[in-house]
Protein backbone atom coordinates (compact mmCIF):
# COMPACT_ATOMS: atom_id res chain seq x y z
CA UNK A 1 0.00 0.00 0.00
CA UNK A 2 1.38 3.53 -0.67
CA UNK A 3 2.07 6.16 1.46
CA UNK A 4 -0.07 8.99 1.31
CA UNK A 5 0.54 11.94 0.28
CA UNK A 6 -0.46 15.44 2.24
CA UNK A 7 0.73 18.64 1.35
CA UNK A 8 0.35 21.67 3.91
CA UNK A 9 -0.20 25.60 2.29
CA UNK A 10 0.43 27.97 4.68
CA UNK A 11 -0.11 31.76 4.38
CA UNK A 12 -2.43 34.63 5.69
CA UNK A 13 -5.14 34.08 3.40
CA UNK A 14 -6.36 37.41 4.02
CA UNK A 15 -8.82 36.90 2.36
CA UNK A 16 -8.21 32.93 0.15
CA UNK A 17 -8.67 34.06 -3.55
CA UNK A 18 -9.10 32.44 -6.68
CA UNK A 19 -4.42 32.35 -7.09
CA UNK A 20 -4.54 30.19 -3.58
CA UNK A 21 -7.03 27.89 -5.40
CA UNK A 22 -5.60 27.26 -8.40
CA UNK A 23 -2.27 26.47 -7.21
CA UNK A 24 -3.47 24.40 -4.75
CA UNK A 25 -5.63 22.20 -7.58
CA UNK A 26 -2.78 22.54 -9.53
CA UNK A 27 -0.65 20.85 -7.00
CA UNK A 28 -2.94 18.32 -6.03
CA UNK A 29 -3.16 16.98 -9.94
CA UNK A 30 0.52 16.87 -10.70
CA UNK A 31 2.00 15.43 -7.26
CA UNK A 32 -1.26 12.91 -7.06
CA UNK A 33 -1.73 14.42 -3.39
CA UNK A 34 -3.77 12.51 -1.23
CA UNK A 35 -4.93 16.04 0.87
CA UNK A 36 -4.04 19.68 0.95
CA UNK A 37 -4.36 20.97 4.21
CA UNK A 38 -4.54 24.59 4.35
CA UNK A 39 -2.83 26.86 7.65
CA UNK A 40 -3.83 30.56 8.28
CA UNK A 41 -0.90 31.70 10.22
CA UNK A 42 -1.41 33.96 13.64
CA UNK A 43 1.63 36.15 12.14
CA UNK A 44 3.88 35.34 10.36
CA UNK A 45 7.69 35.67 11.77
CA UNK A 46 9.29 37.27 8.84
CA UNK A 47 5.94 40.12 8.82
CA UNK A 48 5.49 41.09 12.31
CA UNK A 49 4.30 44.57 11.45
CA UNK A 50 1.30 43.30 9.75
CA UNK A 51 -1.82 42.76 10.99
CA UNK A 52 -4.44 40.33 10.11
CA UNK A 53 -8.32 40.07 9.24
CA UNK A 54 -9.22 37.64 12.59
CA UNK A 55 -8.88 34.13 12.50
CA UNK A 56 -12.59 33.19 13.04
CA UNK A 57 -13.20 35.58 9.37
CA UNK A 58 -10.18 34.25 7.58
CA UNK A 59 -11.20 30.69 8.96
CA UNK A 60 -14.65 31.02 7.39
CA UNK A 61 -13.83 31.98 4.20
CA UNK A 62 -11.07 29.27 3.62
CA UNK A 63 -14.00 26.60 4.86
CA UNK A 64 -16.40 28.06 2.07
CA UNK A 65 -13.77 28.42 -0.26
CA UNK A 66 -12.81 24.48 -0.30
CA UNK A 67 -16.08 22.94 0.70
CA UNK A 68 -16.50 21.47 -2.95
CA UNK A 69 -12.63 20.41 -3.02
CA UNK A 70 -13.14 16.33 -1.29
CA UNK A 71 -9.08 16.63 -0.82
CA UNK A 72 -8.92 20.12 0.81
CA UNK A 73 -8.94 20.70 4.62
CA UNK A 74 -8.58 23.68 6.98
CA UNK A 75 -6.67 23.49 9.46
CA UNK A 76 -6.77 25.46 12.45
CA UNK A 77 -3.24 24.96 14.26
CA UNK A 78 -1.46 27.73 14.09
CA UNK A 79 -4.07 30.40 14.99
CA UNK A 80 -4.00 28.26 18.23
CA UNK A 81 -0.41 27.17 18.82
CA UNK A 82 2.08 29.13 20.60
CA UNK A 83 3.66 32.04 19.17
CA UNK A 84 6.15 32.70 17.11
CA UNK A 85 4.72 30.31 14.62
CA UNK A 86 7.29 28.62 12.95
CA UNK A 87 6.63 26.31 9.98
CA UNK A 88 9.02 23.61 11.96
CA UNK A 89 6.92 23.29 14.66
CA UNK A 90 3.71 23.39 12.18
CA UNK A 91 5.52 20.39 10.08
CA UNK A 92 6.80 19.00 12.68
CA UNK A 93 2.76 18.47 14.39
CA UNK A 94 1.23 17.35 11.06
CA UNK A 95 4.22 14.51 11.25
CA UNK A 96 3.05 13.37 14.37
CA UNK A 97 -0.04 13.60 13.18
CA UNK A 98 0.29 11.18 9.92
CA UNK A 99 3.62 9.47 10.87
CA UNK A 100 3.69 7.19 7.49
CA UNK A 101 2.18 9.68 5.55
CA UNK A 102 5.12 11.71 2.85
CA UNK A 103 4.33 15.46 3.72
CA UNK A 104 4.93 17.91 1.25
CA UNK A 105 5.18 22.10 1.46
CA UNK A 106 3.90 24.19 -1.21
CA UNK A 107 5.10 27.61 -1.26
CA UNK A 108 6.20 30.75 -3.71
CA UNK A 109 9.23 30.61 -5.84
CA UNK A 110 9.90 33.88 -3.55
CA UNK A 111 9.65 32.09 -0.67
CA UNK A 112 11.96 29.27 -1.83
CA UNK A 113 14.78 31.70 -2.83
CA UNK A 114 14.85 32.79 0.93
CA UNK A 115 14.21 29.70 2.29
CA UNK A 116 17.75 29.89 4.12
CA UNK A 117 16.19 32.60 6.37
CA UNK A 118 13.83 30.26 7.48
CA UNK A 119 13.96 29.03 11.32
CA UNK A 120 16.28 25.72 10.89
CA UNK A 121 15.19 25.22 7.15
CA UNK A 122 17.88 22.22 7.20
CA UNK A 123 15.08 20.43 9.64
CA UNK A 124 12.44 21.82 7.39
CA UNK A 125 14.10 20.31 3.90
CA UNK A 126 14.72 16.68 5.71
CA UNK A 127 11.16 16.78 6.78
CA UNK A 128 9.04 17.81 3.79
CA UNK A 129 9.24 17.98 0.15
CA UNK A 130 8.72 21.42 -1.26
CA UNK A 131 6.59 21.74 -3.81
CA UNK A 132 7.18 25.43 -5.32
CA UNK A 133 4.67 27.51 -7.81
CA UNK A 134 5.88 30.36 -9.51
CA UNK A 135 5.05 33.75 -9.23
CA UNK A 136 5.52 35.53 -12.91
CA UNK A 137 3.69 34.27 -15.93
CA UNK A 138 4.85 30.86 -17.85
CA UNK A 139 4.47 31.33 -21.78
CA UNK A 140 3.57 27.51 -21.93
CA UNK A 141 0.04 26.69 -21.65
CA UNK A 142 -1.57 24.90 -19.24
CA UNK A 143 -2.27 21.29 -19.99
CA UNK A 144 -2.86 19.08 -17.10
CA UNK A 145 -3.77 15.96 -18.85
CA UNK A 146 0.58 16.14 -20.31
CA UNK A 147 1.86 17.94 -17.02
CA UNK A 148 4.94 17.30 -15.83
CA UNK A 149 7.23 18.48 -12.50
CA UNK A 150 10.83 18.71 -12.72
CA UNK A 151 13.01 18.58 -10.23
CA UNK A 152 15.15 21.44 -8.96
CA UNK A 153 17.77 21.54 -6.44
CA UNK A 154 18.39 24.84 -4.23
CA UNK A 155 22.04 25.27 -5.36
CA UNK A 156 22.64 27.68 -1.97
CA UNK A 157 21.72 25.44 0.05
CA UNK A 158 24.78 23.49 0.25
CA UNK A 159 22.74 20.03 0.75
CA UNK A 160 21.06 17.99 -1.18
CA UNK A 161 17.42 17.98 -0.48
CA UNK A 162 15.46 18.96 -3.70
CA UNK A 163 11.96 20.14 -4.40
CA UNK A 164 9.22 19.58 -6.72
CA UNK A 165 9.08 22.52 -9.57
CA UNK A 166 5.76 23.73 -11.10
CA UNK A 167 6.95 24.63 -13.66
CA UNK A 168 3.86 24.61 -16.00
CA UNK A 169 1.45 25.73 -13.07
CA UNK A 170 -1.22 28.07 -13.80
CA UNK A 171 -0.38 31.62 -13.13
CA UNK A 172 -2.98 33.82 -11.68
CA UNK A 173 -1.85 37.74 -11.23
CA UNK A 174 -3.36 38.30 -7.91
CA UNK A 175 -2.51 40.04 -5.24
CA UNK A 176 -4.87 39.52 -1.73
CA UNK A 177 -3.70 43.10 -0.89
CA UNK A 178 -5.36 44.38 -4.00
CA UNK A 179 -8.49 42.08 -3.33
CA UNK A 180 -8.39 43.91 -0.21
CA UNK A 181 -8.47 47.41 -1.41
CA UNK A 182 -11.32 46.81 -4.09
CA UNK A 183 -13.42 44.25 -2.49
CA UNK A 184 -16.45 45.03 -4.49
CA UNK A 185 -14.98 44.97 -7.28
CA UNK A 186 -13.16 41.35 -7.37
CA UNK A 187 -15.59 38.37 -8.39
CA UNK A 188 -13.16 37.13 -10.57
CA UNK A 189 -11.01 37.19 -8.10
CA UNK A 190 -12.89 35.28 -5.43
CA UNK A 191 -14.61 32.35 -4.70
CA UNK A 192 -18.66 33.45 -4.94
CA UNK A 193 -19.19 32.64 -1.05
CA UNK A 194 -15.87 34.30 0.02
CA UNK A 195 -17.48 37.86 -1.23
CA UNK A 196 -20.74 37.15 -0.11
CA UNK A 197 -19.20 36.06 3.34
CA UNK A 198 -16.74 39.13 3.12
CA UNK A 199 -19.16 41.87 1.79
CA UNK A 200 -21.76 40.37 4.52
CA UNK A 201 -19.44 40.93 7.15
CA UNK A 202 -18.22 44.47 6.04
CA UNK A 203 -14.08 42.95 5.44
CA UNK A 204 -11.97 45.23 3.56
CA UNK A 205 -14.28 48.41 2.77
Amino acid sequence: MSKQKIALFGGSFDPVHQGHLAVATYAQQVVNLDQVIFIPCAQSPHKLEKKYTAHEHRTAMLKLATQDLSWAQVSEYELTAPQPSYSLNTIEHFKSQYPLADLYWIMGEDQWRNISSWHEYVRVLKLVTIIVYPRKQSSEKINLTHAQTKILAHKNLGIDDNCIYLDQASYLPISSTLIREKTATSTENLHPQVLKYALNHQLYL
